[in-house]
């Protein structure tokens, strides 16, 4: 059985600024925590409305992802 379990979140332009956001991903994240397992929320760099969703739900920074690229000439 798995031990964790990953989420992202995307919302409708439409449905933003209403909360739906962080109610869904409270939602998910209790129903996987309450079997046992870790709930990990994933979002970009440059994706602010989520990183205040995952702020405002208490989600702390468990790593970063970097990518470097070279530019071409």
């Amino acid at each position: 059985m798995a031990t964790g379990a990953e989420a992202g979140l995307w919302t409708y332009p439409a449905y933003r600024g209403n909360g739906f956001g962080a109610h869904t991903t409270a939602r998910w994240a209790n129903l996987i925590t309450d079997g046992g397992r870790t709930a990990f929320y994933s979002t970009s760099s440059e994706n602010l409305s989520s990183q205040r969703v995952a702020e405002r739900l208490g989600v702390p920074v468990f790593a970063w992802w970097w990518r470097l690229e070279r530019r071409r000439s």
